[in-house]
């Protein structure tokens, strides 16, 4: 009897010295707090978004919901963690649910809130809005496509109009809000200040309007990504004619916000290639017609030597053509590609032949090329931190 006690005690130490070895092995899984913000006139059966947790043992993980109110109206999948909307929303009467959920790997859990914030429903497409800016009331056109819910960072584009121009003329003449809808993106049309008349002209240097334009397109930067889910490595600056100087401008004084700039018929003059300090390289498309009666042809190829430069590009370019869409418009397109700088980052120009003074594409004119789309191509491969 003696004997198969031993016996029986050895089994058991083994045992358990099995267990303490799997536990000091085996970590908990990783989950924290999250907030998932929805709109009230979200439809039922909507994946709102999936609960992130980690197991740095590579376990599968399994989800529970431990306390909370949302049995009527959400159900979170124990696979994946998805929440799916499964009941009506009616902010008036809850605009907040808040539940514990456990993570567990089959031996250890982890557990956190969750909360799912309800907001009145997101007016998407076209609105007015304003900022304050140096004691000045300025305005500007945002864009939210209609799919935004907030959930997801989302891209911002910034389109500059030219001088004399306002932020309704250069909304309807490059018509980025159509591809905002399809590329799914933040638009944002902003305005320059009246300064000889109701002549509105940007602060790139050689203005003469001593308005701090910079500081009002950062500012609408902080303001527009504080309202809105932006992706903040993703932000573009296109600008027509003195609207692209002033992207050019931006380029140099926030290079360290801005991914990629789309100068059409416009550059940087000498006063802005001398105090152009950037300290990150920014993704630069140069858009330009060789008959531009206004603003040179000659004039772009300074421009492109100093983002070449400072970009780091390779110096010989790679040369192509646009398909002549056209053959009886009396103009073709040539792309000059500067690959292979810092990071990815390129240096592109699009030589428009017998172009003139235009936003290419826009409606009335007969390009084989859109500015827009082709700002937008350009844009999308890259973010802050270099090529895509």
């Amino acid at each position: 009897m003696k004997k198969y006690k031993i016996a029986f005690l050895i089994v058991l130490s083994l045992l358990l010295m099995n267990c303490s070895e799997d536990d000091s092995t085996n970590t908990a899984p990783s989950i924290t707090s999250q907030t998932f913000n929805i709109p009230e006139d979200t439809p039922i059966g909507t994946i709102i978004g999936t609960i992130e947790a980690s197991d740095s043992d590579g376990d599968q993980l399994t989800f529970n919901v431990l306390s909370g109110n949302i049995d009527d109206t959400f159900t979170v999948d124990s696979s994946t963690g998805e929440i799916t909307l499964i009941g009506m929303l009616e902010f008036d009467n809850v605009d907040s649910y808040v539940f514990e959920i456990e993570v567990t790997d089959g031996q250890l859990n982890s557990s956190s809130t969750i909360t799912i914030q309800i907001i009145e429903g997101i007016e998407t497409g076209l609105k007015e809005k304003t900022i304050m800016h140096d004691g000045i009331e300025r305005k500007y056109l945002l864009y939210l496509p209609e799919d935004y819910t907030g959930n997801e960072a989302l891209p911002l584009v910034f389109s500059l109009h030219g001088a004399g121009g306002s932020k309704e003329s250069q909304y309807a003449l490059s018509e980025f809000n159509l591809l905002a809808e399809s590329e799914n993106f933040i638009l944002v049309t902003p305005e320059a200040l009246a300064v000889v008349g109701n002549i509105r002209i940007w602060n790139q240097q050689s203005s003469p309007n001593a308005a701090d334009d910079v500081g009002y397109i950062d500012a609408l930067i902080d303001e527009v990504s504080s309202d809105y889910n932006v992706d903040l490595d993703r932000i573009y600056i296109a600008g027509s004619s003195n609207g692209a100087f002033m992207a050019l401008e931006i380029a140099c004084k926030l290079s360290e916000k801005i991914a990629a700039v789309a100068a059409v018929k416009g550059y940087m003059s000498p006063e802005q290639i001398a105090n152009c300090n950037p300290t990150t390289p920014t993704a630069i498309i140069q858009m330009h017609g060789t008959n531009d009666p206004l603003v040179t042809y000659e004039s772009v190829e300074v421009t492109i030597q100093f983002w070449n430069t400072f970009n780091n590009t390779n110096s010989t370019a790679i040369v192509s053509t646009r398909p002549d869409l056209d053959p009886n418009n009396g103009n073709v397109t040539n792309s000059y590609l500067y690959s292979d700088g810092t990071n990815g980052f390129e240096v592109e120009h699009l030589e428009v032949i017998n172009g003139v003074h235009d936003w290419f594409g826009e409606p009335g004119t007969n390009y084989d090329i859109n500015a827009s789309e082709e700002a937008w191509i350009f844009f999308k491969k890259f973010n802050i931190n270099g090529k895509i």
